[in-house]
């Protein structure tokens, strides 16, 4: 983990593709990334679609679901992510914390996942 203006940044694999993620307390996803990046591919089928609520408004969602994700060295498996419409960066939610018991130590720059 480092950490960008205070903002803890993961290196995250979504299949064979990589990204700089934000670990993101306030995303209910596992994962999400952009329809920018979606559309970059590879692009996995659509499993639903709908509108995800927040501080900054509703924003127009696609689920799908990965084959593989990465976050960091935890190989996740096959795992389902959000798409969001205008979102930029990468976000790793705390979907997550529904699987792992987070550690984020930001004094040594470690992220630490332990199964539930």
């Amino acid at each position: 983990v480092t950490f960008h203006a205070g903002s803890p940044i993961v290196q995250t694999m979504f299949g064979p593709q990589g990204a700089r993620a934000l670990l993101d307390t306030g995303d209910q996803a596992i994962v999400s990334f952009g329809y920018a990046a979606y559309r970059k591919g590879p692009q996995w089928p659509v499993v639903s679609r709908g509108q995800a609520l927040g501080v900054a408004g509703a924003d127009d969602i696609l689920t799908v679901d990965l084959p593989e994700a990465q976050i960091g060295p935890l190989a996740l498996g096959p795992t389902r992510a959000t798409v969001r419409r205008t979102q930029g960066l990468a976000h790793v939610g705390i979907g997550l914390w529904d699987r792992f018991v987070v550690d984020l130590d930001e004094a040594s720059g470690r992220l630490s996942f332990s199964p539930r």
